[in-house]
């Protein structure tokens, strides 16, 4: 956490790291991800909570765990929303698949020219 604009001190609520930070609707929460790994791969994910105070002094209590799973994690993105009263979350889960093996590849060329003999212009 940081003043914006600044100046002032910056101060880290999660004890993990975190991503995907959100304030929760009456600003008294903030919400973030954080992804447990093994071997280099993405287990699960928790989806934590810390309770703020935003007086003349910032507080934070201790980073909670709401419920882990295995959720998508999209880079560049928060991923999830959170409903107006912060007690439900919309996410999309990831399933397990079995592995597929690819035993042909159709490869298709000049498709442009098919498309095109197979849609009339207007």
């Amino acid at each position: 956490m940081q003043p914006y604009p600044g100046p002032g001190r910056r101060l880290q609520v999660s004890t993990e790291g975190g991503t995907a930070p959100a304030w929760s609707r009456d600003g008294r929460e903030l919400f973030y991800k954080t992804t447990q790994t093994a071997g280099g791969q993405a287990t699960f994910t928790r989806m934590m909570a810390v309770t703020v105070g935003l007086g003349p002094t910032f507080t934070a209590g201790a980073p909670r765990v709401l419920f882990q799973g295995n959720y998508g994690a999209t880079a560049g993105i928060r991923g999830y929303g959170v409903t107006a009263d912060g007690r439900r979350f919309l996410m999309v889960q990831q399933k397990e698949r079995p592995p597929v093996s690819a035993s042909e590849m159709i490869l298709v060329q000049n498709w442009i020219e098919e498309l095109k003999a197979r849609v009339p212009a207007k």
